[in-house]
């Protein structure tokens, strides 16, 4: 056993505190058939704590964790995680969108616009080409395939 394995801890204990005055009186007399030393048995009494209370409550590793710097990597995650939620969400808004150009459903955006031009239906009926339908369609069609 070489001396740079080992570890050296003091224990104080204050004789005018009852609990530490009988933990040194337990200490000092120990049954040596049981434990060959006080380092022993502190180390048993101590495992077996740790065991039944949990390591996380008594080290501050859950602390450090919720303080560190966030690395590259993570930040890297978090944005493919972004970028594919905002994707999917776009994606699902302008098949919506598409599906009601498609079946002449009023858009609410195009309702507001028409009240504020005084435009009616048959004025709109009247723009509207097949022309501009196909294109729409090409372009949508073009732009899921991108993705």
């Amino acid at each position: 056993m070489s001396l740079s394995t080992i570890r050296k801890m003091t224990l104080r204990l204050n004789m005018e505190e009852p609990k530490q005055a009988e933990i040194y009186q337990i200490l000092t007399s120990l049954d040596k058939y049981i434990y060959k030393s006080q380092n022993q048995f502190l180390v048993d009494a101590l495992q077996f704590y740790i065991e039944h209370s949990g390591k996380d409550m008594l080290t501050q590793q859950e602390q450090a964790e919720q303080q560190r710097y966030i690395t590259a990597e993570e930040l890297e995650q978090i944005k493919k995680e972004l970028r594919g939620e905002l994707l999917e969400e776009m994606r699902n808004e302008l098949l919506k969108l598409l599906g009601q150009y498609a079946a002449g459903a009023q858009n609410p955006m195009t309702g507001q616009i028409k009240a504020l031009t005084g435009q009616t239906d048959e004025m709109e009926l009247e723009n509207d080409t097949e022309g501009e339908n196909s294109v729409v369609g090409n372009l949508a069609c073009r732009w899921m395939g991108e993705i």
